[in-house]
């Protein structure tokens, strides 16, 4: 089995899986605005729930050890660069109140605070895969645990 990554790899891989995600995820919710249907819903949710987890999940796995700052890690990273790519975006014009700018910083935050417990909870998750994939954790009722019993 392949070496663990290095830490910053492991979370790079992890932040990049984030972004990727959330773009897809952004371009089809534009395409579903087109023609709404049940499925687009469905769609949406269930990309919510993967881009709130997957990028620590990924992280941990490729690392296989100290799962939670790196999925932390990595979501808060991923978290940072999609509220960058947001306000970019929809970021209100200089006339707008104040509030809705601080509308944003605050959601930002909230973002990354939620990523980080949820990141880090997926990279622990991630690690235990990892490492019980190893070929010295054999599955529970293989023949190389039998014949190490014997």
């Amino acid at each position: 089995m392949r070496q663990p990554r290095s830490i910053s790899s492991s979370v790079g891989f992890g932040l990049v899986v984030g972004v990727v995600l959330y773009v897809i995820l952004v371009v089809a919710g534009w395409n579903a605005a087109r023609g709404h249907s049940d499925w687009s819903t469905l769609l949406g949710q269930f990309g919510s729930a993967l881009t709130a987890m997957l990028p620590g999940l990924v992280a941990g796995y490729l690392a296989r050890r100290s799962g939670f700052v790196i999925g932390a890690t990595a979501g808060i990273l991923t978290s940072v660069v999609v509220s960058v790519l947001l306000a970019t975006v929809n970021w209100p014009p200089f006339w707008e109140p104040q509030e809705v700018t601080r509308g944003f910083v605050v959601g930002g935050i909230a973002y990354a605070l939620a990523a980080f417990l949820t990141n880090g909870v997926a990279g622990i998750a991630g690690v235990h895969v990892a490492r019980a994939r190893l070929p010295s954790n054999p599955p529970p009722n293989s023949d190389a645990r039998e014949a190490g019993a014997r």
